[in-house]
């Protein structure tokens, strides 16, 4: 305690008295108080016959000659009559040490009157007008009681130092002295120059508090241990009961010289490390090597199951995952202390390839053909290449997939028509682009499902007993020949049936039909037939008619009678038949007419009538007139060519 913002007593506990003093803000209370004491805070009892005042002591000869301050602080006293706040602070500090002065001060009170035995006192002040300045609080005479003793102490260790803290009791010491010994059996030797006076500052937050660390001691040995010790001082400038002491080993914190020249050698997944350092410190005790990943924090221990001594200057690590690896080398002394050589950066790359594909088979589908294979198991697989070929030649390889592919299937979509067997590989690669070797070819063809073009028929001929039909050859390469096709064309049952019984080979395009019927009308057409059995549709159709055996022509026709009736510029014809025939073997009868040359055209068909009367008559053209009849064999019988010119110029 240096100020109270209210008067405090303090207590001194004698065999036979108990010493009292009091602080007030102000320290000193001009007016004088008087003492009063009860057993139960009831009934009080004054002590003293006069006011205990400030100055009413006098210092003796002895007191200023065993303190030659108590001359500068009376000059103090008597030259201000208000205390700045610096004298009261050097007045507080001095009372807490010196009994003469705080008698002088009028804040001290010794009672000898007590009987001698346990009771409990209380203690107040009142000035001249019975006003209250304090009341102690409950003081323990006549019986053992806990001494005061500096509480609830902590610390932190740093390096080469300690500091100190501790729970302050501003009613029980105003100091404390800090000791300090190598020996836990002695006290050892002071090192506060003064004793260590603590206050409550403010916080940020403007709130009064005591700091959290009161003293540092610095500069301490290394690998040296030290025993401290803290005594409060009471008001009466006692000592409190001694603390237990407190162990501080100071650790050696010195680091040893770092090992140089780190240096690595790779070969696969092993790393030959070797480093150099010139000198063994004392205290020396190993190597560690530690190692970090770029998504490490912290360093992982490199050499856990091997201790490396000062002679040990190279180490080999092994099994190395790949990866990027950052290692370095620490010299470590007894005290556990590291330094740290350079870094080395490793990096281990991944030279082992994925196992070969397995399994490769090709299936074969509509247009496409599907490569599948047994998927590898490889974590860091990063896929696949496809190649193809053809008809297995592993020579001449292309390359199917621009990038690795993910899955183990592959469709190769082709053209419809393309006929080739074609063969593929598979290649499996990972992260580091190592690539397998090449699995086995596996072959497929396409399923076929184009059709041939449909072929088109040229021609067809009757000749020399025989039905010759020629056609225009197909161009597909894989045509495997033709089937020629035939129905009755008046059968309206009929349907196309083959003629052929083995197929036309494809580099033929005629075909000679000798089974036929006489007298029968025929529609041909052709089918072309590849190597997938795919059919094409059917051609054009041709028509033949098959004439009947020929016999003897017996039916002739020729003009009878021919008359022109100019006035109405008709020409009147009729004919005759030279033979008599059934009319179920004339197939039609047909009048036809033709001008000045031209083509003959349908004048008339002609059923049972023998004549017939022209009025269309073209003046100055030869008008020509011919009679055909067609028998149900398809012979045709004409008449002879009759001509006429109608000249209508008078």
């Amino acid at each position: 305690m240096v100020y109270s913002q209210s008067v405090q007593i303090v207590a001194k506990i004698n065999k036979s008295s108990i010493e009292l003093k009091w602080y007030a803000p102000e320290l000193i209370l001009k007016e004088g108080v008087n003492i009063y004491r009860s057993t139960d805070s009831s009934n009080w009892v004054k002590l003293n016959n006069a006011p205990i005042k400030r100055f009413d002591y006098s210092f003796s000869s002895t007191d200023l000659n065993e303190d030659n301050e108590l001359s500068d602080l009376k000059e103090i006293l008597k030259n201000n009559t208000e205390l700045e706040d610096l004298s009261k602070l050097i007045l507080t500090l001095k009372s807490f040490k010196s009994l003469p002065l705080s008698k002088y001060l009028g804040i001290y009170y010794s009672d000898n009157d007590l009987e001698l035995k346990p009771q409990t006192f209380y203690y107040r002040l009142e000035n001249q007008s019975g006003k209250i300045f304090g009341v102690s609080k409950p003081i323990r005479f006549g019986a053992e009681t806990a001494s005061a003793k500096i509480d609830s102490i902590y610390y932190d260790q740093k390096r080469r130092g300690v500091t100190f803290g501790w729970k302050p009791d501003p009613l029980s010491y105003y100091g404390v002295n800090i000791y300090r010994s190598d020996s836990k059996d002695s006290i050892g030797a002071l090192i506060t120059k003064d004793p260590i006076l603590v206050s409550k500052v403010k916080n940020q937050e403007g709130k009064s508090e005591y700091p959290r660390f009161f003293y540092s001691d610095e500069f301490l040995k290394e690998k040296h241990t030290y025993y401290y010790t803290l005594v409060g001082l009471d008001f009466f400038n006692q000592p409190t009961v001694p603390s237990e002491p407190i162990k501080i080993r100071i650790k050696d914190e010195t680091l040893p010289a770092a090992p140089v020249h780190l240096r690595k050698v790779i070969y696969g997944k092993t790393v030959d490390l070797k480093w150099y350092k010139e000198e063994k410190e004392e205290d020396f005790r190993e190597y560690k090597l530690y190692y970090k990943t770029p998504d490490d924090t912290l360093l992982k221990s490199l050499n856990t199951n091997s201790t490396l001594f000062f002679q040990d200057s190279s180490f080999k690590a092994e099994n190395f995952d790949e990866g990027l690896y950052f290692i370095t080398v620490a010299a470590v002394d007894e005290e556990g202390n590291k330094a740290f050589s350079n870094e080395v950066v490793v990096e281990i790359l991944d030279l082992i390839p994925p196992g070969i594909p397995e399994n490769v088979i090709v299936v074969s589908d509509s247009a496409r053909l599907i490569v599948k294979w047994k998927a590898n198991q490889e974590k860091d697989l990063l896929g696949y290449k496809i190649y193809r070929s053809i008809e297995n030649d592993i020579n001449n390889l292309s390359l199917l997939t621009a990038a690795p592919f993910k899955d183990n299937f592959f469709i190769d979509s082709l053209p419809k028509n393309a006929m080739n067997k074609f063969s593929y590989a598979v290649i499996s690669l990972d992260t580091n682009l190592n690539e397998s070797k090449l699995s086995a070819l596996a072959s497929n063809s396409m399923i076929d499902i184009t059709a041939p073009r449909e072929p088109f028929l040229k021609n067809i001929i009757l000749e020399n007993q025989k039905i010759r039909i020629e056609w225009v050859k197909n161009t597909e390469l894989d045509l495997l020949g033709y089937n020629i096709f035939r129905k009755k064309l008046k059968d309206t049952a009929a349907i196309f049936e083959q003629v052929n019984h083995t197929l036309v080979p494809p580099d033929i395009n005629m075909y000679f039909d000798r089974n036929y019927e006489l007298g029968t009308e025929y529609v041909y057409r052709l089918i072309a037939t590849d190597k997938a059995g795919n059919r094409s549709r059917p051609s054009n159709e041709f028509k033949l008619s098959v004439p009947r055996e020929k016999k003897e022509s017996t039916i002739s026709v020729h003009f009878s009678k021919v008359k022109y009736a100019r006035k109405i510029n008709t020409l009147h014809l009729a004919w005759k038949y030279e033979q008599d025939f059934e009319e179920q073997e004339i197939a039609q009868k047909v009048l036809f007419r033709r001008v000045s040359g031209g083509e003959f055209k349908v004048l008339k068909y002609i059923s049972h009538e023998r004549k017939f009367s022209d009025s269309d008559l073209l003046s100055d053209k030869d008008m020509e007139y011919q009679i055909r009849i067609y028998d149900k064999e398809g012979n045709i019988y004409r008449s002879e060519i009759y001509k006429h010119k109608v000249s209508l110029k008078k």
